[in-house]
Formats: structure tokens, sequence, C-alpha cells
């Protein structure tokens, strides 16, 4: 069953693809809409640190963060520019900016040979609702542990 909002539930997805299988751990992001059991165990996959990242910069820099994309324009060539930026060259709160743009724009929200999506929508960043999605995805995931397992795909 496909989400109501193809991108409304953007972060969330993210997570959801992160989440590893641990016990009989099921995940419950879109509630009357999907009807999976909720876990007694979450266990988040941070395969690169990103997300972690992102998760300390919206506790503790949301003021920094959101203005990074004041201007921000949905284009395959700002893309590219952030696929090929290093990350250990950026600040935290630019690493979490480039995270968070090329989860956005990344066709199905992949992590790992990421494409530019070509959606016929409208562009995929709303600067209205950073801190409106953000906030959700960070009630959903209080319960949640963060570990770094390499090697499993996501």
């Amino acid at each position: 069953m496909r989400p109501v909002h193809r991108r409304g539930e953007f972060l969330l997805e993210i997570w959801r693809q992160a989440f590893i299988s641990v016990g009989v751990t099921c995940l419950d992001f879109f509630g009357p809409f999907q009807s999976w059991r909720t876990a007694p165990v979450e266990v988040l996959n941070d395969i690169n640190g990103e997300l972690v990242n992102l998760y300390r910069v919206m506790q503790h820099h949301v003021e920094e963060f959101v203005p990074q994309f004041k201007s921000a324009i949905s284009s395959r060539q700002v893309f590219k520019w952030h696929q090929q930026s290093r990350p250990e060259t950026l600040t935290d709160i630019q690493r979490a900016a480039r995270f968070y743009y090329l989860q956005q724009h990344a066709f199905g929200g992949k992590v790992d040979g990421q494409t530019f999506d070509t959606a016929t929508t409208a562009p995929s960043i709303n600067l209205v609702r950073i801190e409106e999605v953000l906030s959700a995805a960070h009630l959903r995931l209080a319960g949640a542990k963060s570990k770094i397992c390499r090697g499993t795909s996501a």
C-alpha cells in the first residue's frame, strides 16, 4: 500500500528504509494506511553517520539549518554538485543540509547510488514545512536505537 502523500512522509520513509530487522521488528509509520505490527524494538541503521548528524543538528542548531534552504532550488545540477562535494570538508550544519537535500531529491530515497528524482510534481523542498516534517520525524524516532551497521543494505 502506498502512503497518501508522496513527499509528505519523506524523512520517515528514509528512516524506514534505514531500519534493520532485530527479532520481530516491524514498523508502523503510516498508521492506518499500512497494516504493520508495532515492534517492541526498533534499530536505526545509520550506515554513514549522516542521519545522526542531521538529528543532532536539528536538536541543537535548527535556527542555522533552515536558512540553508532559503534560496534552494530543485535542480539536477545542484543535486550533482551536492553529490560531488566531500562531506568531510563541510561543517556539521552544511553536512546535514547536504544530506537532507540529496535525500529529498533522490529517486526512491536511496542512500547509495542516488539519482535525481524527475517527478512531474511540485519541487520537493517546501521551506514552510521543513521544521514541521523534521519535528514529526523526531517524535516518531524518540524510542528508536541508533546503530551503525556497515555492509547492511537498506
